[in-house]
C-alpha cells in the first residue's frame, strides 16, 4: 500500500509540472502577442517605454474641479484639444464647479466606490483629504511614477526643492501633484495707499511714523483736501472683515506681528510659532486703531460695506478717501478720469520707532491638485500625460489660455498679452480655451519674467519694491499633516473665525480693550489655541529639519 501511494504521488507531481509548463507557455504567448487592451479597445504603449503620441489611443475617466467662470466642457477647449493631439490620450471629463458642488460630488464618488481614473483641479483635495484617501488606498503613491515618467515635474522639484518636501505625507509617500502659480510681485497682496494730491493740497509730507499718520488723517478730516467746500472726506477706509488685499493685514505688521487672518494667523520668529491675534503687538494695533476711530478718522462703514461700495468711494469723482488698501495704485486709479491721485504709502515705523513688518504670503499653490486612483489601469501613462502640463509653456497655457489666443510671442522673443476682444469679458476670454485658476501645472517666476510688463503689472512691481524690504524673515508654509491633526486645526480655525472678526470690530469701534482683553484671549484658548499652536510648531520643526 505504501509503494502504491508513492507511485501515485510521483505521477501527480509529473502531471502538475506539465500543466504548469503549458500554462506558462500560454501566458508568455499571450503576453508577447499584445498588451492589455485600452479603454478604447486598442493597445496602449508599454509602460516602460512610453512615447507620445501613443501608437494606439487610450481613454481616461477624470473628475475635474473647474472654476466657476468656465462655461465649456474641457474636451471642447483648445488647450486640451492640443494636449490630446500631442499625446493620443482621450479624456472623458466629469466636471463640477469648485467649492461645495465639487466637494459634494467628489465625496459621493469616493463613498460609492465609483472612482474615476484620476482627480484633477487645484484644491480638489485638502491636505487632510490627501492623508485620508492616501492612507486608505484610494489614491496611489506617486513618487516612483514621478521618477520614471515625470521629467518636467522633476525639473520643477529641482528648482523648488521645498515643494517636494511639502508634498511628502507623514508616511513618506507623495499622493498628489501640485499647482503652482508664482507671480514675483503677488506675494505681497496688500498695498497701503494714500492720496498724494491731498497731501500736496494741504502742504503735508508723506508720513513715516504712525504718529505722523494720525496727524495727516486729522488734517484730511478738517482741511477740505478735495477742495469742494464739503465735509465729505473719509480720512481712512478699508474692508474690516479680514480681507487680505483690501483689509489692514499689512498695517498690523507696523506694530511687530502680522495678523493676516482670520485663518492661520501664525507669526514665526526664530523658529518659534505664535498665534499673532493674542500678542501684545496686536493689542497695541487695536488700541491705536480705536484711537483713530474715536476721532472720526476711520470710515464708519469699514466693517459693513462690501468691495463694490469700497471701490466706489475711492473712485468717486470728488475723491473722498484719503488712505486705504488695494492690490496696487493701478487697482484704484484705473477709472475713466484716472489721474494718479493714490500712491503707495511706505510701511511706517511703529510705537517708539519700531521697525515695521509687512504682510507676505507664499506663492499661490495647491498641494492637492492631481491624484491617480487605485482603479486606474494606466498609471504610468497617466503620469506621463499629466507631466506634459508641467512643461513651462504648457503650464502657462493651462493657466492663462493658449499661445496665439490670449498671448503671443513678439519679434524680440518676449511674450505679451493679447487684448480682450471687444464685447467679451476678461473672464470669458481667459476661461474660454483653458481651465484657468484651477489648472494643474507650475507657472514659475522664471517663465513669467519673459513677459512684457503692462501698466497694471508695473504698478504692482513698483508697490512691491517699496514693501518687500519689510517682509517677515519666516512665513509659515502650507504643509500636509496627518488627517487627525489637520482636522483638529480646521476645527480650531472654524471655531475662532467669526469670533475674531467680531472681537476686532468691537475693539476698534468701542474700545474697552484693556478691560476685555483677557476674555478675548480666553475665546481662543477655549477653542484649543494652545493645542493648535503646539501642532503647528511640531510640523514646522519637522519641515525645517
Amino acid at each position: 500500500m505504501k509503494k502504491v501511494s508513492l507511485a501515485v504521488m510521483a505521477l501527480l507531481l509529473v502531471i502538475v509540472a506539465v500543466l504548469a509548463a503549458c500554462s506558462k507557455e500560454k501566458q508568455d504567448a499571450q503576453s508577447s502577442a499584445s498588451p492589455a487592451p485600452s479603454a478604447s479597445g486598442a493597445s496602449p504603449a508599454p509602460a516602460a517605454d512610453i512615447a507620445f503620441p501613443l501608437a494606439a489611443p487610450i481613454t481616461l475617466n477624470i473628475f475635474a474641479s473647474k472654476n466657476a467662470a468656465v462655461k465649456k466642457d474641457f474636451k471642447e477647449m483648445l488647450a486640451f484639444k492640443n494636449l490630446q493631439q500631442k499625446t493620443n490620450v482621450t479624456v472623458n471629463w466629469r466636471l463640477a464647479t469648485a467649492g461645495d458642488e465639487s466637494n459634494q460630488k467628489q465625496s459621493l464618488l469616493i463613498a460609492s466606490n465609483d472612482l474615476p481614473d484620476a482627480f484633477y483641479g487645484a484644491w480638489v483635495f485638502s491636505e487632510a483629504e490627501i492623508i485620508k484617501y492616501g492612507t486608505e488606498g484610494i489614491l496611489i503613491p506617486l513618487e516612483d511614477l514621478i521618477k520614471k515618467h515625470a521629467p518636467n515635474l522633476q525639473k520643477v522639484f529641482q528648482q523648488r526643492p521645498e515643494l517636494e518636501k511639502k508634498l511628502r505625507a507623514p508616511d513618506g509617500h507623495i499622493y498628489t501633484l501640485p499647482m503652482v502659480q508664482e507671480d514675483p510681485h503677488a506675494n505681497m497682496p496688500n498695498t497701503m495707499l494714500i492720496n498724494k494730491k491731498w497731501l500736496d493740497n494741504l502742504n503735508l509730507k508723506m508720513p513715516t511714523t504712525i504718529e505722523e499718520f494720525r496727524e495727516v488723517l486729522l488734517a484730511f478730516k478738517n482741511g477740505d483736501p478735495n477742495k469742494n467746500g464739503k465735509k465729505d472726506e473719509i480720512p481712512f477706509s478699508f474692508i474690516g472683515k479680514g480681507h487680505h488685499i483690501l483689509g489692514f493685514s499689512g498695517f498690523t505688521g507696523v506694530f511687530g506681528k502680522v495678523v493676516a487672518g482670520p485663518l492661520k494667523n501664525l507669526s514665526v520668529t526664530n523658529g518659534k510659532v505664535e498665534y499673532a491675534p493674542v500678542t501684545e503687538e496686536f493689542k497695541q494695533f487695536l488700541t491705536y486703531m480705536n484711537g483713530l476711530y474715536k476721532d472720526g478718522l476711520i470710515d464708519p462703514e469699514a466693517f459693513t460695506h462690501d468691495n463694490n461700495v469700497y471701490y466706489a468711494k475711492f473712485r468717486n469723482k470728488e475723491r473722498i478717501v484719503g488712505a486705504g488698501f488695494a492690490w496696487s495704485p493701478f487697482g484704484i486709479n484705473q477709472v475713466p478720469d484716472a489721474d494718479g491721485d493714490y500712491v503707495t504709502l511706505p510701511p511706517m515705523k511703529g510705537p517708539g520707532g519700531k521697525d515695521p513688518l509687512w504682510y507676505m504670503w507664499e506663492p499661490t499653490h495647491s498641494l492637492g491638485a492631481f491624484a491617480i486612483t487605485k482603479v486606474n489601469k494606466y498609471p504610468e501613462i497617466t503620469m506621463k500625460w499629466i507631466d506634459q502640463m508641467y512643461d513651462p509653456l504648457t503650464s502657462y497655457e493651462m493657466a492663462f489660455g493658449p499661445k496665439d489666443v490670449t498671448f503671443k510671442q513678439t519679434a524680440g522673443g518676449k511674450y505679451e498679452s493679447i487684448p480682450v476682444p471687444s464685447g467679451m469679458t476678461a473672464n470669458d476670454f481667459l476661461y474660454g480655451e483653458a481651465p484657468g485658476a484651477n489648472f494643474v501645472g507650475a507657472v514659475l517666476k522664471e517663465f513669467r519674467s519673459q513677459f512684457a510688463v503692462d501698466a497694471a503689472t508695473q504698478s504692482k512691481i513698483d508697490a512691491v519694491k517699496i514693501t518687500l524690504p519689510y517682509a517677515p524673515k519666516e512665513i509659515y508654509p502650507a504643509l500636509i499633516m496627518s488627517g487627525e491633526d489637520s482636522n483638529k486645526l480646521t476645527d480650531f480655525n472654524m471655531a475662532v473665525e467669526t469670533n475674531q472678526i467680531s472681537w476686532i470690530a468691537k475693539f476698534i469701534m468701542n474700545g474697552n480693550i484693556d478691560k476685555e482683553w483677557n476674555d478675548y484671549v480666553k475665546t481662543f484658548q477655549q477653542a484649543g489655541m494652545d493645542q493648535a499652536v503646539a501642532l503647528y510648531q511640531k510640523y514646522y520643526d519637522s519641515y525645517k529639519k
